[in-house]
């Protein structure tokens, strides 16, 4: 099978724009360039993971993010010109296995990689949340990454991870299991840093924990901060440990991300609350006071979680 049946065979199997809201904004000139598409957001919409099959490259997205792409494969007959403000231009060729590393906003040149069908994967991240897992990784302020930027390059780890992540990402989706995504993200993060030329802190071993009464504490902080925006470094300083480690701790003891089982506890006190409120209150209301960031995310979650929607469970009210 050549390159343009693999393409052809990827493009049958995945998704279009239309099937995804968050394309339902996109010009029509650059819908028009994408085949195929699946695309896999976080819990809390920090980052995405996508397959797609183009006809020609596009700028997608906001500024406020990275893009770390990789190219599967490619039946495109002219490079990829790419050019950032400040670092400068650089042509990424056709071979599969090639990626680039985006600052959208510095993002002045992305064209070319036409003449024929390109299939790639691309992870899209919201620079806060690159910076804080950066941060929780080195246990300091992270470095520029402008190394990454300023040309193409291949790895044949990040290859791997990335195509671990979509397919995690893809399992997660019908599983509700989203922990196995983070935790290759978090090494994919570190695969960064290393290509950056940064050295690792030593990983937490296996089996370590944390001691009953830091769990005790980091619950207890959750429980009284739903209606909070919660962090890493917020819990770690809780437990008294470093941000790098905590979440492997955490999901050593408890056997879930520290994600997860904050999204549990806000599920709860959803339902509590859907039981236990006038039945006039609003959505609104109680998703702010769970943490969610708006009632349409509480009723995804809901949904995707529990099979229902939040209002199962004000019919569901103790007599």
């Amino acid at each position: 099978m050549d390159a343009l049946d693999q393409i052809l065979s990827r493009c049958r199997a995945l998704k279009t724009t239309d099937d995804f809201q968050e394309y339902a904004g996109t010009p029509a000139r650059l819908k028009d360039r994408i085949c195929a598409i699946d695309h896999f957001p976080s819990e809390d919409d920090s980052w995405c993971v996508s397959e797609a099959v183009v006809a020609e490259a596009y700028r997608h997205g906001f500024d406020d993010k990275y893009g770390l792409t990789l190219l599967v494969n490619s039946c495109a007959k002219l490079p990829l010109e790419v050019g950032h403000g400040g670092v400068g231009k650089y042509l990424r060729a056709n071979q599969p296995g090639n990626l680039v590393f985006l600052d959208v906003a510095a993002l002045e040149q992305l064209q070319g990689a036409s003449g024929g069908l390109l299939n790639s994967i691309t992870l899209s991240i919201d620079k806060r949340s690159l910076h804080d897992r950066l941060s929780r990784i080195l246990e300091r302020e992270p470095p520029s990454l402008e190394v990454l930027i300023s040309r193409t390059f291949r790895d044949d780890v990040i290859e791997q991870l990335l195509k671990q992540l979509l397919s995690e990402s893809r399992k997660s989706r019908d599983t509700a299991l989203p922990s196995e995504p983070e935790r290759i993200l978090d090494r994919l993060c570190g695969r960064l840093l290393i290509l950056a030329g940064q050295k690792i802190p030593t990983a937490v071993k296996v089996g370590d924990k944390l001691p009953a009464p830091s769990i005790q504490r980091v619950v207890s902080y959750m429980r009284e901060h739903l209606g909070q925006e919660i962090s890493r470094t917020d819990l770690a300083r809780v437990a008294g440990v470093s941000p790098c480690h905590f979440s492997r701790l955490f999901h050593q003891t408890l056997g879930q991300p520290p994600k997860s089982y904050l999204l549990n506890l806000q599920i709860e006190r959803a339902k509590e609350l859907l039981r236990t409120l006038p039945p006039e209150t609003r959505l609104e209301d109680i998703a702010r006071q769970c943490g969610f960031s708006s009632p349409t995310r509480m009723c995804d979650t809901f949904r995707n979680k529990l099979g229902v929607a939040p209002g199962f469970f004000r019919l569901d009210r103790p007599q």
